[in-house]
């Protein structure tokens, strides 16, 4: 029986069961691109669906037998344990999503609702209503991809809604709705409240008023089996690229856009309905990507699926329209190639290749812009509290920044106060320390503007806002690697005296009230000088932390390499085969105890 079901038949109960196509007595997977099994996520939560009964052979899972595929146990999550428990037979989701979907596959249910609770009488006036509704939403979908219709009035009124993928045909949406329309009837016979979800398409429809509300309560959340190599880079970067593509889906008409990272193998789509607001949509894309962590960290693919909107990632395209190369929020990582980008390009001074957008209004060669992050929260309004705290805070941050290289206040009460900090690196002068806050102050409102949560990063300085604290608390959610694509001659021993460096200046930086250290130390017939260095309000453990956890990420990114940076919002590190800072003398390290030396 299905927990928290009312008495149903045994007959209904194997219908129910072979629809869900999962089992509680077998956890498989789906079988994706190259062979790779996808798993749909079991995420910690009150409720379940289970079911537990064999399922008699049909057609239809012949056609599941004759692919191979194997069949997977989907937990759903909920917000309110009490409205699930009442609610939990009404949902159906299919937990069989194709990461590979081919075309005998293509309409294959990712997600359904029957809401048993509300049933109507054949040949009623709501009956009517529901065919004049769903005829009209099958006939229209296809036009705009797009379609919401009412029909009737209450307690007749019939509320629908269709939505296509933003990237297929109009002939791949038109038969989508219309399979969509066909299989809800036949799945959901009778109920007042049902919807029905594809990969391609969309529909759903109710006796209530259902547009231009988030409906997020009910989710399904698959994740591929598979890891990725470097987990830490790769959420950085899938973090960047979600966060950018949700502002630019919610701010345009189609609500849907898909993009790839520059610098990985990540593709992405995110997708609302189009009844919802840009707020509405964006509140509920940060709502399904709030759950990667919780699913999918460090996973190739991932998927979260509500009835307001989806989002989507894989290391592999899965667009079937081309789409254009989308950066993170202004904010970039190096590649292993110089190459041009955009049509400008920065070679640092001691040679380490950048790819950072650049322009001569804003950077130098010696002080390159180096991180930007425009945060995911939502936008301030121009007058408001929070923008008069703003304006009077970024003042006092750069009036007492250069005086001691670091600073932080905060400015207001309440929900509007602002909190910042700047800090400058260790070793340069108050003058340059003075002309990159400048710089970095007029340039995050340019890059960012109008948002309560921003990071700017130069290579003398780092300027950071928002509208609640961050002070104290190490970040190594946004981190960005930097390399050189220069090899070194003997990369094992190139290794082993990096290590001997870095532990040493992790440790010097931690526990120095400046959270800055510079070092030297031979490596056969070259030197490698480094850097390492925290913003001055974390702890010594927090900043010892932090770095550690940069210098750990160097074997992944980095091996071998004649230079490398690493950043994060809190911490960064930094090493070269020439000097690059202007400390002298530059303490020489020793390989035996690692002693320095003045």
């Amino acid at each position: 029986m299905l927990r928290g079901s009312p008495p149903w038949t045994q007959k209904r109960q194997q219908e129910v069961a072979f629809r869900m196509l999962c089992s509680t007595d077998k956890v498989g997977g789906v079988i994706g691109k190259g062979g790779t099994i996808v798993r749909a996520l079991e995420i910690e939560t009150d409720t379940s669906i289970s079911v537990g009964d064999p399922v008699a052979e049909s057609d239809d899972s012949a056609l599941e037998r004759s692919h191979s595929f194997l069949l997977a146990r989907t937990q759903f999550i909920t917000e309110k344990m009490q409205s699930f428990v009442s609610e939990a037979v009404h949902l159906l989701l299919f937990s069989c999503l194709l990461l590979l979907q081919s075309p005998i596959k293509a309409q294959t249910p990712i997600y359904i609702s029957c809401n048993t609770s509300s049933a109507y009488t054949s040949g009623t006036n709501y009956n009517s209503n529901l065919n004049l509704t769903l005829t009209s939403l099958a006939a229209k979908a296809s036009l705009t991809g797009f379609y919401a219709a009412t029909v009737g009035k209450h307690p007749d009124g019939v509320y629908g809604l269709v939505q296509c993928k933003g990237d297929i045909s109009k002939e791949d949406c038109k038969t989508c709705a219309s399979t969509s329309v066909t299989e809800i009837g036949r799945r959901c016979h009778n109920l007042k409240e049902a919807a029905i979800g594809y990969d391609n398409c969309w529909l759903w429809y109710s006796d209530k008023h259902v547009f231009s509300r988030v409906n997020d309560v009910r989710r399904a959340v698959l994740s591929s089996v598979q890891s990725v190599s470097d987990p830490v880079i790769f959420n950085g970067h899938l973090v960047d690229l979600m966060n950018n593509l949700s502002s630019k889906a919610a701010s345009t008409s189609s609500r849907f856009t898909t993009g790839k990272s520059e610098f990985m193998d990540i593709y992405s789509m995110v997708q609302c309905t189009r009844d919802l607001s840009e707020n509405s949509c964006l509140r509920c894309l940060k709502e399904m990507i709030g759950y990667f962590p919780r699913c999918c960290d460090g996973k190739e693919g991932g998927r979260v699926i509500s009835l307001s909107c989806n989002v989507r990632y894989e290391k592999y395209s899965f667009f079937q329209s081309s789409s254009q190369s989308l950066p993170p929020p202004a904010s970039v990582a190096a590649s292993p190639l110089l190459s041009l980008l955009d049509g400008t390009i920065s070679i640092g001074r001691d040679g380490l290749p950048f790819r950072v957008r650049l322009s001569e209004a804003d950077n130098s060669d010696a002080n390159p812009i180096l991180q930007t992050y425009c945060g995911d929260s939502a936008n301030y309004t121009s007058g408001s509290p929070f923008e008069t705290n703003l304006n009077r805070l970024l003042p006092i941050l750069l009036d007492n920044g250069p005086r001691t290289g670091f600073y932080k206040a905060t400015f207001g009460n309440g929900f509007d106060k602002a909190y910042g900090l700047v800090q400058c690196r260790g070793d340069i002068s108050f003058k340059d320390c003075q002309d990159c806050l400048e710089i970095a102050k007029s340039q995050i409102l340019i890059r960012c503007p109008k948002r309560t949560r921003v990071v700017i990063g130069y290579e003398f300085c780092l300027l950071r806002f928002a509208n609640q604290t961050f002070f104290s608390e190490p970040d190594l959610r946004r981190i960005i690697p930097y390399w050189n694509d220069v090899r070194v001659v003997d990369p094992e021993l190139f290794k082993q005296r990096l290590g001997i460096l870095m532990s040493n200046l992790s440790h010097t930086a931690a526990y120095d009230s400046t959270k800055f250290a510079v070092g030297i130390i031979d490596s056969n017939f070259t030197q490698i000088y480094g850097l390492a260095q925290c913003t001055r309000d974390l702890s010594d453990n927090d900043c010892l932390r932090c770095i550690q956890a940069l210098i750990n990420i160097i074997p992944s990114c980095c091996d071998g390499r004649q230079g490398a940076r690493i950043l994060s919002p809190t911490c960064n590190i930094r090493y070269e085969i020439k000097p690059f800072v202007q400390t002298t003398p530059i303490p020489q390290v020793f390989i035996e105890g690692s002693t320095v030396r003045d």
